[in-house]
């Protein structure tokens, strides 16, 4: 049964006014009428009874309106008339809306009536508008009869949708069907088993979807009849059936004949009995492999720990897949002393997923090893953005720990320092006592920081990168440079590790800068408050853009600075309306940038007018700002007025504020204008019920009370 609503408070009552307008006007005012009772008086008893006369207006929006708007009112007792009008009234969408409500009743009685709707148009007894697109609207209604009959439960109707079904001069009906099916208990149940084993494609699809969206006490009955199913996705259902402990979830996770299912088995049954993943380790399927990976339990014995490592190693190097992801994933906890060269090699081979690779990363920075952050650095030139990515991340987490290494090569990094030679754009020069170490990585590969006092810096990452390339040129074939044989076997860390080229170097620092920016913003460290402030300088539009946002970021954390207000003052200027826009909400907090901001009211921008507003002061400029052609500026100035009306209490003012609105005709804004000031909704009430008020007027002023959801017509 529909939950009734609260009635509306009894200081202020719109429903007598508002169904003066329903039982007079025109067909327009009437509709209008119909909306703005469902908003203004949910569950109203008077409402309820207009509105079921209203299903016999003479006009179809009027119908249509009506019968949406009653499920927030009807009762039981009002389905024979609803089921009046879905059998006389032509109007489809009257008739769809109908048979949903029947079913929100629970009307046990629209059974039969919905019966006959799901196998023919029954037209020597339900009305239809004409015969022009007929087809398409029976299509609709018996698609909702069926759903509704699901939903009423009515196993009596099971033949009825099976035969609508059969029909071969009708549409496919398997998704409405097979939804109406779960709901009608065991007998709905055995349908779709016999869909599932007996059909395939799409059929098939739909009965196992529907099977799926059911609890475990409607499949439970049929638990063995699943198991020994020759379908492995209807096999699957019975997975969550079965205790992780019971032999046959044991013998799904080792026995059965699809892989993806043993894999989703011993996801299930592994936790509670360990030994099923020691044994999957043997299954010649890939993902079975990766899952037992997933659910070893530690301690190993010594024996299965040294078979495993050197498995594991074997599989980093030939699979490409998901087991190779599992084994990145697995490496630091299954390994004792596990050493960081394997990722590493996994982490060179383009071939491997980049799943496989973001988990080697991960397997990296949980090493925790003396040249951890070092690695991490080393991938900040990789040219997969999502794997630099991962590297920032981690590197954020250690900075944020305390590792300088990581803050050093965070800052190189945001400041499009640490690839290229020289940054993007030349930041202006910081303040004293403000100066940023610079990460360098010297020749040997060795990351460094340097500043003016400890004299000449050494070659920058790039010139690095660039002079090893140039010394040791890579071919493309084996991995081997065209001069000697390869030399990045047997090494340790990063030391006489071969460089590899970095294709595209300004534009993987420029989105290195980028990415890092955001991801620094909320580091407590005085040392990144002075690189963001530093990008926001800069003259790339993205980069700036990035560090602004950084800056809201930080000031959004609790972070700021009295050094950010310089920075937003200038942003309030800014050439794009993004960064104006951030620094613009920016500066509604700081009453010094109150001068600066309110010189914005003419910016194109709506949204730095919107917050312009905020601070205005003047009340013919609040006034005025009520006429900006972006409802989101009138929004705005709408909110302060209202707020200063309701605390003047004086109704002149009140009739003097909802003029301009009722003249602009933004029905938005005046809907917004009758929820946030209890006396503007009672002066339009009472402009509404005036006998001589303009259609126009009742129109726009209905229209609000709907709360605006229908616009201007």
């Amino acid at each position: 049964m529909l939950k009734r609503a609260t009635q509306a408070s009894p200081d202020f009552d719109p429903v007598p006014t508002l169904l003066h307008h329903l039982q007079t006007g025109d067909d327009v005012i009437r509709t209008d009428a119909v909306r703005a009772l469902a908003v203004q008086a949910p569950g109203d008893e008077r409402v309820r009874l207009a509105l079921i006369g209203a299903l016999l207006d003479e006009d179809p929006d009027v119908r249509s309106d009506a019968m949406d708007a009653l499920p927030q009112f009807a009762q039981p007792e009002d389905a024979d008339r609803i089921r009046e009008n879905l059998i006389g009234d032509p109007v489809r969408e009257v008739k769809l809306a109908a048979i949903e409500l029947l079913a929100d009743l629970d009307d046990k009685a629209s059974v039969p009536l919905l019966r006959r709707l799901a196998l023919s148009r029954c037209e020597d007894e339900v009305a239809w508008e004409d015969e022009i697109g007929l087809w398409d609207e029976w299509l609709e209604i018996q698609t909702a009869a069926i759903r509704a009959l699901g939903r009423l439960g009515a196993k009596e109707a099971i033949e009825d949708i099976l035969c609508a079904r059969d029909d071969e001069y009708g549409q496919n009906l398997d998704l409405p069907i097979c939804e109406a099916l779960s709901g009608m208990g065991e007998a709905g149940m055995v349908w779709l088993l016999a869909m599932a084993q007996t059909e395939g494609g799409l059929p098939r699809k739909r009965a196992l979807e529907a099977m799926a969206k059911l609890d475990a006490d409607a499949l439970r009955p049929h638990l063995d009849f699943l198991l020994g199913d020759d379908n492995a996705e209807v096999r699957r259902l019975a997975l969550p059936l079965l205790a992780a402990d019971d032999d046959r979830a044991g013998y799904l996770a080792l026995k059965d004949a699809d892989p993806a299912l043993r894999a989703a088995a011993l996801a299930h049954a592994a936790p509670a009995r360990p030994e099923l993943a020691v044994s999957a380790l043997s299954d010649p399927e890939p993902p079975v492999q990766a899952a037992a990976l997933d659910h070893l339990q530690l301690p190993l014995s010594p024996e299965l720990a040294e078979v495993l490592s050197a498995n594991m190693q074997a599989w980093l190097l030939t699979d490409h897949g998901v087991l190779a992801s599992a084994v990145a994933r697995n490496w630091v906890r299954l390994i004792d002393g596990a050493t960081p060269e394997p990722l590493e090699m996994l982490l060179r081979n383009g071939d491997q997923p980049l799943d496989a690779r973001i988990a080697a990363i991960e397997a990296l920075d949980a090493l925790q090893d003396e040249g951890a952050t070092e690695r991490l650095v080393d991938l900040l030139t990789n040219p997969a953005q999502q794997v630099r990515m991962v590297a920032l991340t981690c590197l954020v987490a250690r900075a944020d720990k305390g590792d300088d290494i990581a803050l050093d090569a965070l800052e190189a990094a945001a400041t499009n320092s640490l690839i290229a030679p020289e940054p993007a754009a030349v930041p202006a020069p910081l303040p004293d006592g403000d100066e940023v170490p610079r990460l360098r990585i010297d020749a040997e590969g060795q990351i460094t920081t340097t500043s003016e006092e400890a004299g000449p810096a050494p070659m920058s990452t790039l010139e690095a990168i660039q002079i090893n390339r140039l010394a040791k040129p890579e071919s493309t074939e084996g991995g081997k440079d065209a001069t000697g044989p390869d030399d990045s076997k047997g090494n340790k860390g990063n030391k006489g590790k071969r460089r590899r080229s970095v294709e595209g170097p300004a534009e993987i620092g420029e989105d290195l800068a980028r990415v890092s920016l955001g991801l620094i913003s909320t580091l407590v460290s005085d040392r990144i408050g002075v690189v963001i402030r530093t990008m926001t300088e800069v003259g790339q539009d993205t980069l700036r853009t990035a560090a602004y946002q950084a800056l809201a970021a930080r000031i959004d954390a609790g972070l700021a600075n009295e050094a950010d207000l310089p920075r937003l003052r200038t942003g309030l200027m800014d050439r794009l309306e993004r960064v104006r826009g951030l620094c613009a909400r920016l500066a509604v907090a700081y009453p010094a940038l109150h001068p600066a901001l309110a010189q914005r009211m003419d910016d194109p921008d709506a949204l730095v007018r919107a917050q312009v507003v905020a601070v205005l002061e003047d009340p013919e400029a609040l006034g005025a700002a009520l006429g900006d052609p972006d409802a989101r500026v009138r929004a705005a100035a709408l909110t302060r007025l209202a707020a200063d009306l309701d605390a003047s209490t004086d109704k002149d003012a009140a009739a003097a504020l909802l003029k301009p609105l009722l003249s602009a005709e933004a029905i938005e804004t005046l809907a917004l204008a009758l929820t946030l000031s209890p006396m503007l909704r009672a002066e339009a009430l009472a402009r509404l019920a005036e006998e001589a008020l303009p259609k126009r007027r009742q129109h726009v002023l209905l229209q609000a009370f709907a709360g605006g959801m229908a616009g201007q017509s």
